[in-house]
């Protein structure tokens, strides 16, 4: 028998010897879980042992939420400045979920008849982000540079109402309250809209376009 065949046999008869270990290993494992099983035993819990997957190890992304009350800015019924609607909204524990929820909320328009719309109802919101500091993104259609009356008073108008309304107490969550507002149209910033107002940094909020008159309630 050449040395070739004699590894090749070698080889075979550990691989025979293994799996027969294996098998008996096996066999006895069995034997003993049914006579636990036929005893009463508690069986052990070894999930403990095993590794966590990703859905059982990350905690529920989904926010919890609750009703309360925030100030949705619009037009007051001169169009000159902005006046809050007060409306009980169910928000949540995440910042970025509630300013979503309250910027469509404007774009719907105001529940009360003395309040006048500021964002066409033509326009949606692509997207909305939270980075460091406060700084909140919001990226709107293309609508908004089409259909928003032109004029300083109109785009005022339009970045103060969206900027009193996320950057009040109720709509931070945990990732803490908004501070300022950067504006994107279509993913980027565009150089014709707006045309009065710098949008190419963060807005902060401005007091002067609010009226100091009575909140009403949407």
């Amino acid at each position: 028998m050449s040395e070739k065949s004699r590894r090749r046999f070698f080889r075979r008869i550990i691989l025979s010897v293994w799996a027969a270990i294996t098998l008996i290993l096996l066999f006895c494992v069995a034997l003993l879980l049914n006579e636990m099983s036929r005893q009463g035993v508690e069986m052990p819990d070894l999930s403990a042992a095993l590794p966590q997957t990703a859905s059982t190890s990350q905690p529920s992304l989904r926010p919890t939420q609750s009703i309360r009350s925030a100030n949705l800015y619009f037009a007051d019924p001169d169009g000159t400045s902005l006046m809050s609607e007060s409306a009980d909204i169910a928000l949540s524990n995440s910042t970025v979920v509630n300013c979503r929820t309250l910027v469509e909320r404007l774009i719907e328009g105001p529940r009360s008849l003395d309040r006048l719309p500021i964002i066409p109802a033509s326009v949606t919101l692509r997207g909305i982000y939270l980075l460091e500091q406060g700084e909140l993104v919001i990226d709107l259609s293309r609508e908004i540079a089409q259909d928003l009356p032109d004029g300083a008073l109109a785009e005022g108008l339009f970045v103060y109402s969206i900027i009193g309304t996320v950057t009040q107490q109720s709509a931070a969550g945990e990732e803490g309250p908004v501070r300022s507002v950067r504006f994107l149209f279509e993913g980027a910033p565009q150089d014709r809209f707006p045309k009065h107002i710098d949008a190419s940094a963060p807005i902060m909020p401005e007091p002067s376009w609010f009226s100091t008159s009575e909140t009403v309630n949407g």
